[in-house]
């Protein structure tokens, strides 16, 4: 789905204002042929895997990647498959990069969890959902209110059956219509 704009992207005609590219998927042929591509034009590579693993951080780091980003099931915007959080996945991913960073994702909101992701070995965080309350995000008002209302208990779970499909599981009664 994310193929063509890649591929486009690790055209060495394509100019570049800045020096970094995030990688999210899983490592493939053609994740490694681009991660080279980038490499070359000395563009620094962040891998994010929506489901990491040690095998997937050893295949991202073997191929060049500058930074790991430990991505915890409590993120938001996307339905990873395994249900690891960030405080069991980021020593586990920590442990397995040998010879880069890794970087904290999921669940980073406040000033507690920023502290509590250095504390599990991260050395960075990596955060989305926390700025799209900012006053650059073009998100409506009226849902930025909602989302600094809500708190632990207003989230969304979702599941997946075998076919891959997400489910839906709980709306709260206040983010309904």
């Amino acid at each position: 789905m994310f193929q063509a704009p890649v591929r486009n992207l690790s055209d060495p005609g394509v100019p570049h204002q800045k020096p970094v590219v995030t990688f999210v998927g899983e490592p493939n042929k053609s994740m490694i042929r681009m991660f080279g591509q980038f490499k070359e034009r000395g563009i620094k590579i962040v891998y994010r895997s929506l489901n990491p693993t040690p095998e997937n951080t050893r295949a991202a780091e073997e191929a060049g990647a500058d930074i790991i980003v430990a991505t915890g099931f409590d993120e938001g915007g996307t339905l990873p498959s395994m249900t690891l959080e960030t405080f069991s996945i980021v020593p586990l991913i920590k442990d397995t990069a040998k010879n880069v960073p890794v970087m904290a994702a999921g669940g980073i909101a406040d000033r507690r969890a920023f502290n509590a992701a250095f504390a599990l070995g991260a050395e960075g965080v990596y955060c989305g959902t926390a700025f799209l309350m900012c006053e650059e995000s073009r998100m409506a008002s009226n849902v930025k209110q909602t989302l600094l209302s809500a708190n632990a208990r207003d989230d969304t779970r979702h599941s997946h059956d075998s076919a891959g499909h997400a489910t839906e599981i709980r709306i709260p009664e206040h983010l309904r219509g």
